[in-house]
C-alpha cells in the first residue's frame, strides 16, 4: 500500500514539474497574446511628431498594465512587455530628435534591429 501511494506521489511531482516546464519554455499563451495586444494598441495610439510629454501622457493614460516605460537615453525609449523565454516578447523602441516622436518601431527583446514577421510597419516621420 505505501508503494501505491509513493507511486501516485512520484507520479503527480512529474506531472507537475512538466506543466512547469512547459511553460517555462512555452509562456503563458494568453499573456503573451494580450501583451502583444497593447503593445500594437500603444503604437496605433502614437504618431510621429508628438512630444515626448504626449508619448508619456498617452502612455500613462490609458491602460497598458502589461507593459513598462524604460527611458534609455533623451532620445530613445523602450515599452517593454513581460518576458518571454526565447526573447519572443514585443518591445515598442520610440525614438526622439529635438523633443519630438520622429520613429516608432516593433522589435524583439533580444535585438533592436529584429522585427517580428506579424508587428505593424515601421512609423518614421519624414523630413
Amino acid at each position: 500500500m505505501k508503494t501505491r501511494w509513493h507511486l501516485v506521489g512520484v507520479s503527480g511531482l512529474i506531472a507537475c514539474i512538466a506543466i512547469l516546464l512547459y511553460f517555462l519554455l512555452f509562456g503563458i499563451p494568453f499573456r503573451d497574446e494580450e501583451s502583444r495586444r497593447q503593445v500594437i494598441s500603444l503604437y496605433d495610439h502614437l504618431a510621429v511628431g508628438m512630444t515626448a510629454a504626449d508619448v508619456e501622457t498617452n502612455f500613462t493614460h490609458v491602460d497598458f498594465f502589461s507593459l513598462k516605460l524604460r527611458k534609455v537615453s533623451e532620445t530613445n525609449w523602450v515599452i517593454q512587455s513581460p518576458m518571454e523565454i526565447g526573447a519572443r516578447n514585443w518591445d515598442l523602441w520610440l525614438q526622439f530628435e529635438s523633443n519630438k516622436l520622429i520613429a516608432v518601431k516593433v522589435r524583439l527583446a533580444d535585438s533592436k534591429e529584429r522585427r517580428p514577421s506579424a508587428a505593424p510597419i515601421d512609423k518614421f516621420l519624414s523630413h
